[in-house]
């Protein structure tokens, strides 16, 4: 499977007509993250960051993203989280956003869709010299990988008193799990899979 312009044009087209859910708090902070696609040796993925160990949630998987300055949008904080983050100038197609989480901060954060619009390989990454002060690693999953059962499980988590199961993804160097493997979910089956496979949809 390959993000062609025809999938990612279909992955618009069903992202936009989708009513998106809010988060629903009278007060909270607002961030952005970046949910970037890419194709890596020409095969479909998603690339993920591992945090270091003096930020907030040290060691974590996560999408490269932050909090949304004043007078920003949030597409406009995530492609400059992922840019200062990543210390790349690789072009991204933004698709849409989707639907918002909250982590256990209570922080309100828009997860925006976006299309590395590169040829991407393994060794490319390996390479990468990410912002050391908040990016210890990179590394990336095939759509296949995360749709894959044998790489996946469930981890429990409490929220305002109520117990939440999100499933988590084993298949990379380090769990992806938390409200990142909840955007993961939520984007696999609905639409990644949906238009990669073509159901619906023209083939690619």
């Amino acid at each position: 499977m390959k993000f062609s312009s025809l999938v990612l044009r279909n992955m618009r087209t069903l992202m936009r007509q989708t009513p998106l859910r809010a988060v629903q708090a009278k007060t909270y902070r607002k961030a952005a993250v970046l949910v970037p696609l890419c194709n890596v040796n020409g095969v479909a993925s998603l690339l993920f960051n591992v945090r270091t160990m003096s930020v907030t949630h040290p060691g974590q998987v996560c999408f490269p993203g932050g909090g949304i300055d004043a007078g920003e949008t949030p597409e406009q904080a995530a492609l400059r989280e992922f840019r200062e983050e990543m210390r790349v100038d690789w072009p991204v197609e933004v698709v849409s956003a989707w639907h918002q989480g909250q982590n256990n901060k209570g922080v309100c954060v828009t997860p925006i869709v976006g299309f590395i619009n590169k040829e991407l390989d393994a060794g490319m990454l390996e390479q990468l010299a990410p912002a050391p002060d908040e990016v210890d690693s990179v590394f990336h999953l095939p759509v296949e990988t995360l749709a894959d059962i044998e790489f996946q499980g469930t981890d429990e988590y409490e929220w305002k008193g109520e117990k939440h199961v999100i499933r988590n993804y084993t298949g990379g160097p380090v769990k992806v799990k938390g409200l990142t493997a909840w955007f993961t979910t939520q984007l696999l089956e609905p639409v990644l899979l949906k238009t990669l496979q073509g159901d619906g949809f023209a083939a690619p």
